[in-house]
């Protein structure tokens, strides 16, 4: 039987030209030390009235620190409230991102809270995070609870393709056939992370931060590795996409296979630029 905890009736900050987490405890007690496959956090529940949600970024942390996610800017311009909405590792309700306003039902965070079930303790101080992240408007919490039980939030892992285990990859040929990596943006996902700040912000003026979500659909292992040392000096016979800025190429390893073996062929893939800062190197 699933034990809850909760807290209610807090009123929620409105966002006063600087980032702010408001932090609202749940205490955790009387359970089992330890959470695992067999018990821990099965869901959370969550009731709060806001005429802009999208203004919301919604996290759970546990006590030991880790934090996830649960709903973030979702919702679109007009979306209001959270109402009785519930989060599952896999709810059958869908993602959360792909939901319309109030969020009645059952849907899956933005963010996996099987991690909560790690092993770790999880009596103590839980802690509801929620920053609004646009001013203009201002929320109540009526109610979050979290629940614990025998059907813990937990992703069995599977196998798949992976260096290690060519023989997994999947080919529709018997011979040289070429497992391509195949990257796509989830524009469901990209679409709704961004913040755009004043000029005049006192943290990030005039920045605009954008996440972007990128899946790969295809049947082979991901390996990119520039086309340079990359020990500080410049530049040899490396080659340069664009030489006044510190451009190198990358390249992408496509790899073949032929039964269970692998082979590969560095392939110039120009959509892929490695830009280079002293002492940071960053795909852009």
């Amino acid at each position: 039987m699933a034990q809850s905890f909760s807290a209610s009736n807090v009123k929620l900050y409105d966002y006063f030209n600087q980032f702010f987490i408001e932090e609202i405890s749940i205490s955790v007690k009387g359970l089992p030390a330890k959470t695992d496959t067999l018990f821990g956090l099965e869901s959370i529940r969550l009731t709060m009235h806001h005429n802009r949600v999208s203004d919301l970024k919604i996290q759970l942390q546990s006590p030991d620190g880790h934090a996830v996610w649960i709903t973030n800017r979702n919702g679109g311009v007009d979306g209001r409230n959270y109402i009785n909405t519930s989060f599952q590792q896999f709810g059958k309700n869908g993602l959360i991102n792909n939901a319309a306003s109030p969020f009645t039902g059952n849907y899956t965070p933005d963010g996996g809270i099987s991690v909560f079930n790690n092993g770790s303790n999880p009596n103590g101080e839980w802690k509801l995070l929620v920053e609004d992240l646009k001013e203009g408007e201002q929320g109540f919490l009526d109610s979050v609870s979290i629940s614990f039980g025998s059907k813990p939030a937990f992703v069995r892992q599977r196998q798949y393709c992976n260096f290690d285990k060519p023989e997994l990859c999947s080919c529709n040929i018997k011979k040289n056939c070429e497992l391509l990596p195949d990257l796509v943006i989830l524009p469901r996902f990209s679409e709704t992370q961004y913040k755009e700040f004043a000029w005049n912000d006192a943290v990030y003026p005039g920045q605009l931060k954008i996440v972007v979500a990128i899946a790969n659909i295809g049947t082979g292992p991901l390996e990119v590795v520039p086309d340079t040392l990359m020990n500080g000096t410049c530049c040899g016979t490396d080659i340069l996409y664009k030489k006044d800025e510190k451009h190198y190429a990358l390249y992408q390893n496509i790899f073949s296979k032929e039964g269970n073996l692998f082979s590969s062929e560095k392939i110039k893939r120009e959509q892929f630029i490695l830009k280079v800062n002293p002492g940071i190197n960053s795909i852009m």
